[in-house]
């Protein structure tokens, strides 16, 4: 049962690897505009695709996707294993493989750095600490 859950889990992110790589061609910087307190995979409104496409019909259409190809790229949950949660999860790593995600919402203006967390851009040159 383990091997099943690590086989599972090797696809889904090889899956949304390969979607990723799309993303970056069609969307470069998308990493830093995932919304990830919206981002819901069950909602076609608040999915990935939806985020930057406007709804998750938009986004199929614009990739040229068919229902089948958006479980296979990792844009649609399917089954107990292909879950909402765990999609939400891969995306959300590889963003964050990518170079972070933006500012929580509140917090804009600020940036991520990858070894320091947060920061405040208070000039041209000075940054404060957020942690």
């Amino acid at each position: 049962m383990a091997g099943d859950f690590r086989y599972y889990a090797e696809v889904l992110e090889e899956c949304v690897r390969l979607s990723a790589a799309t993303f970056d061609q069609e969307w470069p910087g998308w990493n830093k505009e995932v919304d990830e307190f919206r981002l819901d995979m069950r909602s076609p409104s608040n999915c990935l695709l939806a985020q930057f496409y406007g709804s998750y019909t938009l986004g199929k259409k614009a990739l040229h996707l068919i229902s089948g190809d958006t479980v296979r790229r990792g844009f649609c949950p399917k089954g107990q294993k292909l879950t909402a949660e765990n999609l939400k999860r891969a995306w959300l790593e590889m963003a964050k493989e990518r170079n972070e995600l933006r500012p929580p919402p509140g917090l804009r203006g600020m940036y991520h750095d990858g070894d320091y967390g947060w920061e405040i851009i208070t000039g041209r040159t000075g940054r404060q600490a957020v942690r």
